[in-house]
Parts: structure tokens; C-alpha cells; sequence
């Protein structure tokens, strides 16, 4: 998915035989049924987007209970010394090789100025664990200038009971917002609506 239908016709007519369906669309909306895909990930986009949680919140949306969210994108070094050289190298050299090499230095100098605000890979899974996921990793890569954040949505939870048959709350409080209040030996599930 991707809201440009011109890159989206380059990618069809790339694609051979492989089975893949491109739709125009929004990332912070776009459209697709809640708890639907198995594995939902964003490469080198996650930083262009106006709200970046907002991407997050609707890739974690349409994200089946289990499944994965993965994010690819541009890093921050955890190392300040080596994130001092990428960052002013992001800045000064790399918009200086677009302008031998494409004759369009602002094409590329945009990549330090998506990174000015975006938290990167700290910011990223701390977003994951606030929109609850679980089996959180990042992947750093090239000493971090580069990472995969990596979450698993929390599945539904499923309550053994003594005598009754399992419980999910899946199905308990489909469309709703659960609470579980649990005491010792009891099992109250609470439904609340969405607002």
C-alpha cells in the first residue's frame, strides 16, 4: 500500500509473477478490517508520515491477535560518537553525492531532515509496548544507522476454568475494550464499549 499511484504502477509492472495485490491508501487510515493480516510491516515510511504513532497505532489496528508488526527504517546510533559521524553524514555528504550524482541535492538531503524528529528505534518499541505488544525486539544494523523494530500483538487471552470450557475474551468482548479483574480463585471479565 502506498498513497503514491505512480510508484505503485513502477512496482506492478516489476513485479513478474509474483502474487502480490498493490492498493492506493493512507497509512494512518487505511481502510482494511480490524485484526485481519497476519503481519503487517512498513520499510523506510514510518519517518515520512505527518504522525508516526499514528502509523503504528493502524499498523498494530489491523494486525491479527499473534501476529507480527515490523518496522525497517533509518536509525539513530545508540553510540553518540558514531551517531554524531552518520548524522553529519546524512546532512552535508550525502545531500553533496545527490548533487553530483542526480543533480537534485534537496532529493536526498530530506533523509536528515525526516530523522531531526522521529525517536528511531527507542522510540519505536516504546510505541509498540504503549499499544500493546509484546516480544518486542529491535535489530540493529550497521552499528544502529539502521534497525528492525520487531512486536508481536498480545493474542486474545484464553482463561482455563475448572469444569467450563475455555474463555477468550475474543469472545466475550469482540469489538469491545476488556478489563479483567482477578482475584485468587475468581474470574470476573469486565466489557466495556469503545469509545
Amino acid at each position: 500500500m502506498d498513497f503514491s499511484e505512480p510508484m505503485l504502477k513502477i512496482a506492478e509492472q516489476r513485479k513478474g509473477d509474483a502474487d502480490i495485490e498493490y492498493k492506493t491508501g493512507d497509512a494512518l487510515n487505511t481502510g482494511e478490517p480490524e485484526a485481519h493480516y497476519d503481519c503487517v510491516t512498513i520499510a523506510y515510511g514510518l519517518r515520512n508520515l505527518a504522525d508516526f504513532e499514528g502509523g503504528l497505532a493502524e499498523m498494530h489496528r489491523v494486525t491479527k491477535p499473534g501476529g507480527k508488526l515490523l518496522v525497517l527504517d533509518f536509525g539513530k546510533p545508540p553510540n553518540r560518537l558514531a551517531r554524531f559521524w552518520y548524522l553529519g553524514y546524512l546532512k552535508w555528504i550525502v545531500p553533496c553525492f545527490g548533487r553530483i550524482f542526480c543533480s537534485d541535492a534537496p532529493a536526498y538531503a530530506y533523509i536528515h531532515e525526516s530523522l531531526e524528529d522521529y525517536p528511531a528505534q527507542s522510540g519505536i518499541a516504546d510505541t509498540m509496548k504503549k499499544l500493546g505488544c509484546e516480544k518486542i525486539k529491535t535489530h540493529n544494523l550497521f552499528l544502529g544507522t539502521m534497525a528492525i523494530n520487531v512486536g508481536d500483538k498480545i493474542p486474545d487471552v484464553t482463561i482455563k476454568t475448572s469444569g467450563m470450557k475455555d474463555l477468550s475474551t475474543g469472545d466475550l468482548c469482540a469489538g469491545k475494550k476488556v478489563v479483567i479483574f482477578s482475584v485468587p480463585g475468581a474470574f470476573t471479565p469486565t466489557c466495556s464499549e469503545q469509545h
